[in-house]
């Protein structure tokens, strides 16, 4: 069948026509009177687009049955999902008029009368997929929005059904860990640093500074899955390296200097970041270096008390670490 409503689906692969959605959602095509007889018990006018897909194939479950939520904040989309679309007609319970339809979600589970709701969610009647009238009327082009009765909630989706129908995914296609480490894996290697970062790396004196930053986390990626610090050898190694970057930089700044503006390094700024850190980590860090020799008081040099650098062999350690793994990538 030729497909002017929806020209980037194929609805002949759109249907998953189980045994179960034959049983509760699919019936036969409805023709212009049953159509008509629906919308005058439903007190609406059905979208044309809506009706042609009904028309096609009234009713059932299709593989595609993840639709985003819009994004309300910063951060990767949430999804619902949904369980079948109602067939228009009375004959099945499914069904836009049938027995667990329209009259049942409104009367006795006191969804709002916004308009009508077409699909149904896998939450037991919680959540449900409406076609909403409120800003034309019941015989103009609904919206179509998220009715989520569990937290009193109502959230547009889609401006017209068409849209709402082509921005389903299927389950492959959705945020999954890993999609989402390649994600993370290019923000190490694009991802902009910090103001504070920046200067570091164009102050410390190490032209590959940036890029043995950018290597270490993008090797805490591959092995995590995230970019975050922990009590292991390579979160350990990113201390190692942002300390001696800050030291270079900095070469007067104290250990109270430098805690103060950890955070703003790679922990909280810039879209290149930990997103938060363990303060006590950190510290613990500090004091296994001190305890184990590679940090040592350089007052003397520096013109300051507290002031901490590391041994030369501790700094040629972390220089050939970080080249080992800056050779793995092409950052």
């Amino acid at each position: 069948m030729e497909n002017k409503t929806f020209p980037q689906l194929d609805l002949e692969l759109f249907w998953d026509d189980t045994n179960s959605a034959a049983k509760e959602y699919i019936d036969e095509s409805p023709n212009d009177l049953l159509i008509a007889s629906v919308e005058r018990d439903l007190g609406y006018k059905l979208p044309d687009d809506y009706i042609a897909l009904m028309k096609q194939h009234n009713g059932g479950i299709p593989y595609a049955t993840y639709c985003p939520l819009p994004a309300e904040a910063e951060g990767e989309p949430e999804y619902i999902e949904i369980a079948g679309f109602f067939s228009i007609g009375r004959k099945k319970a499914n069904a836009l008029c049938g027995t667990s339809g329209n009259q049942l979600f409104k009367e006795a589970w006191h969804y709002p009368d916004y308009g009508v709701y077409i699909c149904d969610c896998p939450s037991a009647g919680f959540e449900l997929i409406l076609l909403d009238y409120r800003q034309y009327g019941p015989d103009g082009q609904p919206s179509v929005a998220y009715v989520d009765m569990n937290n009193n909630r109502v959230i547009p989706l889609a401006p017209d059904f068409a849209t709402f129908l082509q921005s389903l995914v299927e389950e492959s296609e959705l945020v999954t860990p890993e999609n989402d480490q390649l994600h993370q894996i290019k923000i190490t290697e694009e991802g902009e640093f910090s103001p504070l970062l920046v200067k570091i790396c164009r102050n410390c004196g190490i032209p590959q500074g940036e890029q043995w930053v950018r290597a270490v986390a993008r090797q805490i990626v591959e092995e995590k899955s995230q970019f975050a610090l922990y009590d292991d050898p390579l979160s350990w190694l990113m201390y190692d390296l942002q300390y001696m970057l800050y030291t270079f930089a900095f070469p007067k700044a104290s250990i109270t200097h430098y805690l103060h503006d950890y955070p703003l390094i790679l922990a909280e700024d810039g879209e290149f970041s930990t997103n938060g850190y363990v303060p006590d980590l950190v510290s613990q860090w500090m004091e296994s270096r001190i305890k184990e020799g590679k940090l040592l008081q350089a007052g003397k040099m520096t013109g300051q008390k507290n002031c901490l650098v590391f041994t030369t062999e501790t700094m040629e350690q972390i220089v050939l670490q970080c080249k080992a793994i800056a050779n793995r990538y092409d950052i």
